[in-house]
């Protein structure tokens, strides 16, 4: 970790927070100039590490991203590493059927990241919560068989193999013998 900080370390630290969000939100610099009420060249010039904005046009923009403003110039490097103690785990049944949902692990920070374990007995459904409108989900079948519907599309997924899925889906356990347990990874791009 550095001991000091210079200009360039917070200018590429706003330079990323302002890419960053554009990316995700899916905005030109043309909509953002007009949301925040600063000139696309100012934003051009932020966005390449260039510009030394004031506090007052990094307060219309972070009223537009939603953030502090500190959270612009924030330099200092966040701790990549979060052990989940499982007594932290949440445990949800899907409207009290035979479906156990375990919520293992949350991430929120630019995007929203889920990992869940999911059993589902012989005979039941499971369908996640959450719209997954901008959601791509990662499915693993740690034992059992399961079908997916998604739109018109039925799919086998055996024990061992993954499948991702980026629209609506429902999960079948067809099986008369055993409950198939599942990880689902949601993230929102």
């Amino acid at each position: 970790m550095k001991n000091s900080t210079d200009f360039t370390d917070v200018s590429s630290a706003i330079a990323n927070t302002l890419k960053e969000y554009r990316k995700r939100e899916k905005l030109s610099l043309d909509t953002l100039s007009k949301q925040a009420s600063v000139s696309k060249g100012m934003l051009v010039d932020i966005e390449r590490g260039t510009a030394n904005p004031s506090v007052g046009l990094l307060c219309k923009l972070s009223k537009v991203i939603g953030i502090p403003v500190s959270d612009f110039v924030s330099v200092c490097e966040k701790n990549t590493i979060k052990l989940i103690n499982n007594s932290n785990f949440e445990c949800m049944n899907n409207s009290g059927r035979n479906v156990n949902e375990l919520l293992l692990g949350k991430v929120e920070d630019k995007s929203a990241l889920e990992l869940w374990s999911v059993n589902i007995l012989p005979g039941e459904s499971y369908q996640p919560k959450k719209k997954l409108n901008s959601t791509t989900v990662i499915l693993h079948v740690m034992s059992g068989t399961i079908e997916i519907k998604n739109k018109n599309n039925l799919i086998e997924v055996m024990e061992g193999y993954s499948i991702v899925i980026s629209n609506e889906f429902i999960i079948n356990n067809n099986s008369n013998m055993k409950a198939a347990k599942i990880y689902v990874a949601l993230t929102e791009l």
